[in-house]
């Protein structure tokens, strides 16, 4: 059987058959004898013709006669036989004509067969194979190069360049094997069939053979395996473990990622020994030696003393087995340990540390199982906290038994909730073991799985009932002084006097369970000193006897050791102040006689009203101390107190017969206003000041000075805002609106009022009424924070004036018009000054028979000094 494409010897024997040399055939009559595609033999004629075993000539443009040249026996020239005498002889002139025929015929069936078989082992091969002529024309592809090249018998006969893509490197590879004469291999990317190729090109005076087979996969392997490589030598620099291979002396032949304190050109080639100190080089060749003596994998933890100090290793070491089953060498692993173990200790000595802490601080530790709701582990202060002596079974319905019924709700709400916020956190009443009834107070937080559901949860517990009695003392105790605040709150606004005030309030602190007593003293500005005024029983009420506060003077002194001390740091601040120096106290020396006891916690609070202190109230306790929130209702009563004696001081003067009138005098204040004008004649009189909350409205009337540069310096010295009421050529009425503090104000705090202030002579003149009684310099003091220069230059004692409603009226009536008089009693009676007014103004015009211009002008007049009758006595 004929392989799909014809040799040549096949053909060559078929032409023979068919008619002697020298006689034209066609191709039809050739392929008639070999049952193949005319192409396919065609292409098989051509070569023979190339070769110059057959001739060839065409008859016109589709018909070709082919035939072997006469005098030749192409066959056996194919074969290499010996020459036989040309078909067209004579027969008689051999006489073995017909026994060379025969040879002939059987050659050609071996070659037939031989050629074949060749050709159906080339196409079972799993390699690509295909032959070349020198023209690089196809003459040979085997079923694997069809496919692989898509490419089928046709082919053949066809240049490669012409029928397939080929690559630059496969083009080259050709034309070097062609030019050698000597075989060429190389690999190959071809782009169309998307793999690599590895392709054996063999050369030889007829053509090339070509085999190549799919490395594809191989190359993917190769760059898989490189970049694996990469990736472990990277990772190896960038972790803490060095690998290396030895040979069987122990001597270092490949490392990556040596210690720090050697490089790879150090260690290549040496053995520990020629690179540590003995100790260190015996403990890790120890195990490398056990490796070659067992053949058996070896890890174990070796610490070394390196140059840049101690270092721990894992050390893994496996041995290097041939292919004779010898030991060939080592491998292994170190893993730097070193911050590992430095790392555990500490957190060994940290968990001592936690525990003792924990237990000195009555704290325990616990673990809840969130699925099993078992507690797998808990401190022994936590089973002490529930009353447990030993180790027992927990859970959280074990703990839900000892939380007390009526906080059980609250704990299992918390519980719930925490799955969602991860945080559990509590107090509650606990019933132990011992049945005691104890507060505790649980913190914890939930953990939960890959999934983010609660699995576990761990968290303190402590034991606060301390704590909560406490709480609850201290509330006592609020609500105790609550109580003595509102007494005397409501006490001291029923007292005449600031005796009676301080009575009230020593009075109440005795009967105070918190309180041991209480002591009032009156600052006295000068020194300063505190005077001690009134006194309560203290602990000499088992005797009966008061305690003397007469004769008694506390200087105030910041720096003072003594209990002036912190007056003096009360007065300055405002604020309660301890006391920790009680036995400097005269008035507790009074009271510690009748008690062993020669030292209390004390408090200072000031008694003041607004910027004006009075005094101080001196508290003592039997208790530790006084907690912050009872400090702040301490002060909130001192301003109490505070306020009730302002009230009484103001209640004085304005219903003393007699003032102490003191007249100061400022130079600086006036300066500012004399430098803005030449009028000598100018004068600035403070007409009135009304306070509206933290606001201050002054009303000034100015002669001899531009009202415009009155504004500015004015508003240049105490800031606010200017507004100009009305004015003519030499006189002017302004306002100031000023949040600033005002001397009227200071003034007022301390029990006076400005009674006249005004520029006049080149001074700014301020005269004062005080209740007679009250001291002065406290006064000055306080209006001097206002304008520091101001000099006293005179103090008597004066009897107001006074002026009763009738002379008011009488004068009224002398300023009023008939008319303004009669628009006013018309609107009164008619109801235009009620609210809905009962008559508008147009009505009350219509009733006087006037224009409402005419009733708007006299009822502003007669409003306008109806008013200043009252508010203005010095009025014209």
């Amino acid at each position: 059987m004929y392989p799909s494409r014809p040799s040549t010897a096949s053909v060559l024997a078929a032409v023979d058959s068919l008619a002697p040399p020298g006689t034209p055939l066609t191709a039809a009559e050739i392929v008639s004898g070999i049952d193949l595609p005319e192409r396919t033999v065609e292409t098989v004629l051509t070569e023979l013709v190339d070769e110059g075993v057959l001739e060839t000539r065409a008859i016109d443009s589709q018909y070709r006669l082919w035939w072997q040249p006469p005098g030749r026996v192409a066959t056996e020239s194919l074969l290499g036989g010996d020459q036989s005498p040309a078909p067209d002889s004579d027969p008689a002139a051999s006489p073995d004509t017909d026994q060379s025929a025969g040879t002939i015929r059987r050659l050609r069936r071996q070659i037939d067969a031989l050629e074949s078989e060749l050709s159906e082992v080339l196409d079972w091969i799993s390699e690509g194979v295909y032959s070349l002529d020198t023209r690089f024309r196809f003459q040979y592809i085997n079923d694997h190069a069809q496919a692989l090249l898509g490419v089928d018998e046709s082919a053949r006969g066809a240049a490669i360049w012409d029928t397939i893509e080929t690559t630059e490197r496969f083009r080259t590879g050709l034309e070097t094997a062609v030019e050698s004469q000597a075989p060429v291999f190389f690999e190959d990317y071809y782009e169309p069939l998307d793999g690599w190729y590895d392709n054996a090109v063999y050369p030889s005076e007829t053509g090339v053979s070509i085999y190549f087979r799919d490395i594809t996969e191989r190359k993917r392997l190769e760059e898989e395996l490189r970049t694996e490589t990469e990736y472990f030598q990277t990772a190896l620099k960038n972790s803490p473990v060095v690998a290396f291979r030895l040979d069987t002396d122990l001597r270092y032949t490949w490392i990556d990622n040596p210690q720090e304190d050697f490089s790879a050109e150090m260690i290549l080639g040496k053995r520990d020994d020629e690179l540590l100190p003995p100790g260190a080089a015996a403990a890790v060749l120890a195990p490398k030696q056990r490796v070659l003596d067992t053949g058996e994998r070896v890890r174990e933890e070796v610490t070394l003393d390196l140059p840049h100090g101690e270092a721990v290793y894992d050390l893994t070491v496996e041995p290097i087995i041939d292919t004779a089953g010898e030991i060939a060498g080592l491998t292994a692993t170190a893993v730097d340990l070193t911050e590992q173990t430095r790392t555990k200790a500490a957190l060994r000595k940290s968990d001592e540390q936690l525990r003792l802490a924990l237990r000195a601080a009555d704290v325990g530790t616990w673990e809840l199982d969130l699925r099993t709701m078992e507690s797998p582990a808990r401190s022994a202060e936590h089973d002490r906290i529930f009353g447990y002596t030993e180790p027992v079974d927990w859970s959280y319905a074990r703990f839900l038994d000892h939380v007390h019924p009526d906080d059980r709700a609250v704990v299992e709400d918390s519980f719930e909730e925490a799955f969602e916020t991860s945080e559990w956190a509590f107090e509650c009443r606990i019933r132990r073991a011992d049945d005691a009834q104890r507060w505790i107070v649980v913190e914890g937080v939930f953990h939960t799985d890959g999934d983010g559901e609660p699995v576990r949860a761990v968290g303190v517990v402590r034991d606060i009932t301390d704590r909560m009695t406490r709480q609850e003392q201290q509330l006592e105790r609020l609500d105790q002084l609550y109580e003595t605040v509102q007494d005397i709150a409501h006490l001291v606004i029923e007292s005449p006097t600031q005796a009676d005030i301080e009575q009230v309030v020593c009075d109440c602190f005795d009967a105070a369970e918190a309180y041991t007593a209480a002591w009032v003293g009156r600052l006295d500005h000068t020194g300063p000193t505190i005077r001690p005024s009134t006194a309560g029983v203290g602990n000499s009420g088992d005797s009966g006897e008061a305690v003397d506060p007469s004769g008694c003077a506390i200087p105030v002194d910041p720096e003072a050791l003594t209990i002036g001390g912190p007056i003096a740091a009360a007065i300055e601040t405002g604020e309660p102040q301890p006391v920790h120096t009680s036995p400097t106290d005269p008035i507790y020396r009074q009271w510690s006689q009748s008690t062993p006891i020669r030292h209390r916690p004390g408090i200072v609070v000031p008694i003041g009203y607004e910027t004006h202190v009075y005094g101080v109230v001196v508290v003592y306790t039997d208790r530790d101390g006084f907690e912050a929130r009872e400090q702040e209702t301490l002060g909130r009563l001192g301003r109490i107190v505070g306020h009730a004696i302002n009230a009484i001081e103001r209640k004085r003067a304005l219903i003393a017969d007699r003032v102490t009138e003191v007249v100061v005098r400022s130079d600086a204040l006036a300066e500012p206003f004399l430098a803005a004008t030449d009028d000598e004649s100018m004068t600035i009189d403070i007409d009135r000041v009304v306070t509206l909350g933290e606001r201050s409205l002054i009303y000034y009337t100015v002669e001899g000075i531009d009202p415009e540069e009155f504004s500015a310096i004015t508003e240049r010295l105490g800031g606010g805002e200017v507004r100009l009421l009305e004015s003519d050529r030499t006189r002017s009425r302004l306002e100031l609106s000023t949040e600033a503090e005002t001397i009227q104000a200071v003034v007022a705090s301390h029990g006076g009022r400005i009674t006249e202030a005004a520029l006049r002579d080149g001074s700014f003149e301020i005269t004062i009424r005080i209740p007679l009684g009250t001291e002065v310099r406290p006064v000055l003091d306080a209006a001097r924070t206002i304008y520091p220069d101001l000099r006293l230059v005179s103090q008597t004692t004066v009897t107001p004036s006074t002026r009763t409603p009738t002379e008011a009226f009488a004068r009224l009536t002398d300023r009023l018009t008939d008319r303004q008089r009669e628009t006013l009693e018309v609107g009164y009676y008619a109801g235009f000054f009620e609210w809905p007014r009962e008559t508008t103004g147009d009505e009350l015009a219509d009733l006087m028979g006037v224009t409402p211009a005419t009733v708007h002008h006299h009822l502003r007049h007669g409003q306008q000094k109806l008013l200043a009758a009252f508010l203005d006595p010095t009025s014209q």
